[in-house]
Parts: structure tokens; C-alpha cells; sequence
């Protein structure tokens, strides 16, 4: 988050004016998916994010973060899964609480701006990691085809059975179509 003062005076006003719960560690806050019920501040304790995709891009938020904001002031399903890591104690705030604070404290939309842009800067570092590991999975499955196509060459240069050259024959037509689409996926647009 930025270190202006704006900034601080929107993360205590977060604290100060929230609904507090305590949620013990493994509480799922929210699940990816699910409609937006609100964003939760953290105000101690930990709560991881999940894109369900690889644990490896799930990031832990401390105090001071806020979880759920994006699908709360745009009112779109969570497109992450939260759960608590360490027992917390957090700060609610409904969709109708938040648009409220914002419309009577519009000096506190610039900051909210300024968090929202690192949060958007943090998932295209998400998305390049995603996209890059799809790389590596799409390289994985070449490799695969590839191997199975040495093993049928190498079978069939053994014998001469006319059912082997087919199979063998419909074999390199599946891996070079199944090439042609992954090198489309792959290929920048």
C-alpha cells in the first residue's frame, strides 16, 4: 500500500469503522466463485489467497490487507478462495457499507485507487507466472507425443505388420494436428 497519509487515514478508518469477527485458523472465508458478500481487513493473524491453480502463486495477507476488495466494489463472484492461516481478528465490510463510506468520504477513494492499482500490478504478475506455466505444461505434453511417436517408430521398424504402419500412421496425424493447436495457444496474438 502506498505510505501516504491518505492512505494510512483509509486503512484506519477500514479498522475503526468495521463489523470485527475473530475467525480461527482453517475458517474459509470465501470461496472462488462464490457471489461478493464483502471484503474483510485484516487486523491480526493471516489469510491466505488461492487461485486454485498452484499453491506455489497463493499469497498470505497480514494486518493492514485488505481481502475481497475488488469483487466487493464491483460486485463480481470472489475469483479467489480465502482462508485463514493463523487464527485472525478481521474487519467486515458489506458491498452497501463500503459504496456508503466511499460516498460520504470521498477523500478516501484516491486511496483506495492507489491499492487497487498494486492489486491489478499483482495479478498480471499472477497471470505471467499462469501463462508460463501453461508454457511448460504445453512443452510436457510434445514431449509425451513425441516419445510415443519414437516408441511406435521403433516397434515398427521391428516388424513389418501393416496394422502397426497404421497405427503409427494415425499416431503422427493426431501429434501434428495436436501441434498445430498447441503452437496456436502458445503464439503471441
Amino acid at each position: 500500500m502506498a505510505d501516504d497519509t491518505a492512505s494510512v487515514n483509509l486503512l484506519y478508518v477500514l479498522k475503526q469503522r468495521s463489523e470485527k469477527v475473530h475467525m480461527p485458523r482453517s475458517t474459509v472465508l470465501f470461496r472462488c466463485g462464490d457471489k461478493a458478500s464483502g471484503m474483510f481487513v485484516v487486523l491480526s493473524g493471516k489469510v491466505s489467497l488461492d487461485l486454485g491453480v498452484d499453491s506455489a502463486l497463493a499469497r498470505t495477507c497480514g494486518p493492514g490487507a485488505l481481502v475481497g476488495l475488488p469483487s466487493t466494489l464491483t460486485r463480481h463472484d470472489y475469483s479467489m478462495t480465502a482462508t485463514v492461516t493463523e487464527d485472525a481478528e478481521l474487519g467486515f465490510w458489506s458491498p452497501d457499507a463500503l459504496d456508503s463510506l466511499l460516498r460520504n468520504r470521498p477523500d478516501l477513494c484516491q486511496p483506495l485507487l492507489a491499492i487497487l492499482g498494486e492489486k491489478i500490478a499483482e495479478n498480471h504478475e499472477v497471470e505471467r507466472a499462469l501463462l508460463i506455466m501453461d508454457r511448460h505444461s504445453i512443452s510436457d505434453n510434445l514431449a509425451d507425443s513425441t516419445a510415443r511417436l519414437e516408441q511406435l517408430l521403433a516397434e515398427t521398424m521391428k516388424e513389418t505388420d501393416p496394422v502397426k504402419y497404421d497405427e503409427l500412421g494415425s499416431e503422427i496425424r493426431r501429434v501434428l494436428a495436436q501441434r498445430e493447436r498447441l503452437k496456436k495457444q502458445i503464439s503471441p496474438q
